[in-house]
């Protein structure tokens, strides 16, 4: 796939591929790859020049959708801000955050998903707490494949100045300063990051134990705040006329949340679109 970077050649390849995109592929916003590689382990990875990144965000812009991207490094999502993206599909490793950065955050209206599981695998600092997660009963509960060590493949490939310590204190800073934090958890694999479903798990847990959110915050990040700042009108809260999308708990977790010993939220049911989830209806 890396071969095959970058996708386009010229600025005005934009508007065509950002089409193709949505009406080809069902895209609903567009993720840019901005990856500098300065905080990994290889340095040569081949990106688009700013400009053809602009005008992606730019052509994303007039169809209607949002358009995030992919940095790993301040000066990768300094390049980022400068080309217009919505949001960071990650925070930074490499340094902390200076005025700079958050003031542009804020005047760009952007959000970020800090991805903090993602980083903590990343560095290799997260392996203690991803398996303590993938050897929770509620998780063992739910895993596809019973090999916890399996479950979270960790993405470690970093350099000496990544640190999950970094993104604590660059996420902690966007969150007193307001700017919207979502959840996500880039479950890309077995091989190559956090386990499907487990990583929003952490990531919810990092929110609250790491950063400080309230629980009800930790929550509505991975609601109702990722389908406004993604445009998704249809769902991301439950009232008449939104889709069912409905996860139900078996427990009022916002004061179980608090509890550092208490990891996985307890899933009893979940529906898409009012259909019950297969692996419920198994259990029944």
């Amino acid at each position: 796939m890396i071969s095959a970077w970058p996708m386009l050649a010229s600025a005005s390849d934009a508007p065509a591929f950002v089409q193709s995109q949505i009406d080809d592929s069902g895209a609903s916003y567009i993720k840019l790859l901005h990856e500098l590689g300065d905080t990994l382990s290889m340095t040569d990875l081949p990106r688009p020049p700013l400009d053809i990144q602009k005008a992606v965000v730019d052509a994303a812009h007039e169809r209607g959708i949002i358009a995030v991207g992919h940095a790993l490094s301040h000066a990768g999502a300094m390049d980022l801000l400068a080309a217009g993206v919505d949001g960071l599909a990650h925070c930074f490793l490499d340094k902390p955050a200076d005025n700079e950065w958050i003031k542009a955050m804020k005047n760009q209206g952007m959000h970020c998903s800090p991805t903090l599981s993602l980083c903590a695998s990343q560095t290799g600092q997260g392996a203690p707490l991803q398996q303590r997660f993938a050897e929770d009963p509620l998780s063992r509960r739910m895993q596809f494949d019973p090999r916890p060590q399996m479950d979270v493949g960790l993405a470690c490939n970093s350099r000496h100045n990544a640190s999950i310590e970094n993104v604590y204190e660059n996420t902690r800073t966007m969150y007193q300063a307001g700017i919207p934090l979502i959840v996500g958890s880039d479950a890309a694999g077995q091989a190559v990051g956090s386990a499907f479903g487990l990583g929003v798990h952490m990531e919810i847990y990092q929110l609250v134990h790491e950063i400080g959110m309230q629980p009800e915050e930790a929550l509505r990040s991975a609601t109702s705040l990722t389908a406004e700042r993604f445009g998704f009108g249809d769902r991301g809260v439950i009232e008449p006329g939104r889709l069912a999308d409905l996860v139900l708990l078996e427990s009022d977790v916002r004061k179980t949340m608090r509890d550092e010993n208490v990891l996985c939220l307890p899933i009893s049911m979940v529906w898409r679109e009012g259909v019950l989830a297969d692996v419920f209806k198994l259990s029944e």
